[in-house]
């Protein structure tokens, strides 16, 4: 954590992350648990020692999760181990916890700051045994909720089997495993989330972008422009009816196997048109191709069709391939916000390239424009 002096970031080690090491269970390291880079204002922590996540240390603890297991699930079998799965740049951590001997059983776990209601678990357990009730939702799972733990701030969930898929020699399957999903979903019948329009993500990009505003003019002018375009393209046409939705659809969400599909991470489960999940997935679809192939290509047309007809065909509701096109634009908007914040320019070099083909919407502001060039020393 990166602060104004030296002298802030000596308070935050001593008053946050000090006490937060004092309950790690194991031995420590060498070099110690936490520590302070005075030349770079900066106070650093040894995972699971987090001033963001104060109870990872716990929901990492082999002998505390042991108790837990067996309080909150019924399960007596040994704990094998604790895997840090992935550490977001947003307070969320996701962790696997193997049990039995040789650790064949698994169960994860979510610990975040940025917790889901009640009604987004309620719903998924709903969306979980709807989906299982039915013979034709082609083989899709959903993970099981299993429980939460409010003082460890984690969640529980079964495990969902599959590989996260390649679009470079698996892109058909890929369509055809989403498609299916958002079939699965759309189809339920869950009520649960909050109300989503195409409108209000419009107002969401016009916000994230005016967050860049200072920083980068020149990008959030033009992205600005975009979205008033989509905006007005969206007006012309008319919503779908809304119904359960993912509401975070992306590839890293979908697992395939060869006689299932997968979806994960339903902490944005929403009411929405299907177009907000279809167009979202192609979006990262379209990145997807467009970093494989080393450059931006127009994929984008033949990602929405294909993605919406196959949709059509495994049995969703008829959608308007504008519409899904738009949200995929919208989603690219978020990717391109994102990709300056995180300091990745060619991922934005990329994302930028993809609306540019997608909308007109003013001159596109090249790197050297931007004051990406003056981060990162691009030429």
């Amino acid at each position: 954590v990166m602060f104004r002096d030296a002298g802030d970031a000596s308070r935050y080690e001593r008053v946050a992350l000090r006490p937060i090491a004092d309950r790690w269970s194991g031995p420590p390291p060498p070099f110690g648990l936490t520590a302070v880079v005075a030349p770079m204002a900066m106070a650093v922590s040894v995972f699971p020692v987090s001033g963001a996540l104060p109870t990872l240390v716990s929901a990492t603890d082999p002998r505390r999760m042991s108790d837990v297991l067996r309080a909150e699930l019924g399960r007596h079998e040994e704990l094998a181990g604790i895997d840090l799965v992935r550490l977001r740049r947003t307070p969320r951590c996701v962790l696997r916890y193997r049990l039995g001997p040789g650790g064949e059983d698994v169960l994860y776990g979510k610990v975040g700051a940025t917790r889901p209601t009640g009604d987004i678990d309620r719903g998924l357990s709903e969306l979980a045994d709807r989906i299982a009730s039915r013979q034709t939702d082609g083989g899709v799972r959903v993970p099981a909720f299993l429980g939460e733990r409010r003082d460890l701030d984690l969640r529980l969930f079964g495990e969902v089997s599959g590989q996260r898929p390649d679009v470079t020699c698996a892109r058909d399957a890929v369509v055809v495993g989403a498609a299916r999903a958002a079939v699965a979903i759309h189809t339920s019948g869950v009520l649960a989330g909050l109300d989503r329009s195409l409108d209000g993500e419009c107002d969401r990009a016009r916000h994230a972008v005016s967050s860049i505003r200072t920083d980068t003019p020149d990008l959030a002018r033009w992205l600005e422009g975009i979205v008033a375009v989509i905006a007005t393209e969206l007006e012309r046409s008319s919503p779908h009816d809304v119904r359960c939705a993912h509401g975070d659809f992306t590839l890293s969400q979908l697992l395939l196997s060869p006689t299932a599909v997968g979806i994960l991470d339903f902490d944005g489960l929403c009411q929405a048109e299907p177009a907000l999940d279809l167009g979202r997935f192609a979006s990262y679809l379209r990145l997807a191709l467009a970093k494989a192939a080393g450059q931006y290509e127009d994929h984008g047309d033949r990602a929405v069709d294909d993605l919406v007809s196959t949709y059509e065909e495994l049995g969703g509701t008829a959608v308007s391939s504008d519409r899904v096109r738009h949200a995929c634009l919208l989603s690219l908007v978020f990717m391109a916000v994102r990709s300056w914040q995180q300091l990745k320019p060619r991922r934005l070099e990329l994302v930028c390239g993809l609306l540019d083909a997608g909308v007109v919407g003013g001159e596109r502001p090249t790197l050297a424009n931007t004051s990406l060039s003056t981060v990162f020393g691009v030429q």
